[in-house]
């Protein structure tokens, strides 16, 4: 009876944490929507919140979108979201390294896919390495936890 008393008390504990993930999710989906710069593309139309954080030589640039379209209502219907986090560094010669993820995620913010690479970039904005890494399913998923979780703090009052 006790183990049974203990496993509800896990499950209940894993549901109530899960509902406060979904609903700090829709409060960055709301957030996107009620104050992101409109881009509209051939995919969709993004509601985009952006943050830049620097410090001396380096900065940390912050995206996310919620991407769909309006109804007609004029209310925007969310499909999935998307986040860009890039680490800017400069390196020995005066480049700029720009490590890069690029994250998709439906609209519970669960991980679609993410990509990661590092690239080289001039004074001039000329690309002069670009390495694409192919990151497994556990390291897409850490490094989506750690942004999502950076994200909700930065953009939910």
């Amino acid at each position: 009876m006790k183990l049974i008393l203990i496993a509800l008390l896990f499950v209940t504990a894993g549901a109530q944490a899960q509902a406060r993930e979904d609903l700090n999710f829709q409060n960055l989906i709301a957030a996107s929507i009620q104050s992101g710069q409109r881009l509209d593309t051939e995919v969709g139309t993004y509601l985009v919140l952006q943050s830049e954080t620097k410090n001396q030589a380096n900065s940390v640039k912050e995206y996310f979108s919620s991407v769909g379209g309006y109804d007609e209502k004029n209310i925007f219907q969310v499909g999935y979201a998307e986040a860009v986090l890039e680490k800017w560094t400069t390196d020995q010669d005066g480049n700029s390294v720009i490590d890069q993820w690029d994250f998709s995620v439906d609209i519970h913010g669960d991980l679609i896919e993410a990509s990661h690479s590092l690239m080289t970039e001039t004074s001039d904005h000329q690309i002069i390495a670009d390495k694409n890494f192919q990151p497994d399913e556990y390291e897409q998923a850490k490094a989506w936890f750690f942004e999502r979780d950076a994200l909700e703090k930065k953009f939910i009052p």
